[in-house]
């Protein structure tokens, strides 16, 4: 009985993580989306792409004119590399997390785009700029 039982416990892992691999692909298509959206000056697409969370503690018109600061002092984005990531499964949901180092017409900085679950699709919970060019 026992060798069955750590027979079983040592398949769970391999089980679980088969029933929920970490995807990165549709949060890198949001992010594909937000910079396209960001591009067009749309940052009224930008507010919806976020959680009810983010427009609640940020609200849409802080959002939506901090992101048009960015626009004015960089310009529009060029292109991404994602150079981090990481996604946490928890009872709440899935939460992913890409970093990215942007190319602008007029500097680089690097973007931390936290997604949460909305509908099944990711959205964006939390978004962070930083660059020493927004100075």
């Amino acid at each position: 009985m026992p060798t069955r039982f750590s027979a079983a416990m040592g398949l769970a892992p391999l089980m679980l993580a088969g029933c929920y691999p970490p995807d990165t692909k549709q949060a890198t298509a949001e992010v594909a989306r937000f910079h396209a959206a960001y591009n067009a000056g749309r940052f009224d697409m930008l507010v919806g792409m976020t959680t009810p969370m983010f427009r609640a503690v940020s609200g849409p018109e802080k959002f939506g004119a901090m992101m048009g600061k960015v626009r004015r002092k960089l310009g529009r984005e060029i292109g991404t590399e994602t150079v981090n990531w990481s996604v946490n499964i928890g009872t709440g949901g899935a939460t992913t997390v890409l970093q990215e180092m942007t190319t602008y017409e007029h500097g680089r900085a690097r973007e931390t785009f936290t997604f949460g679950e909305l509908g099944g699709r990711p959205a964006l919970n939390g978004y962070n700029i930083n660059s020493p060019d927004l100075l």
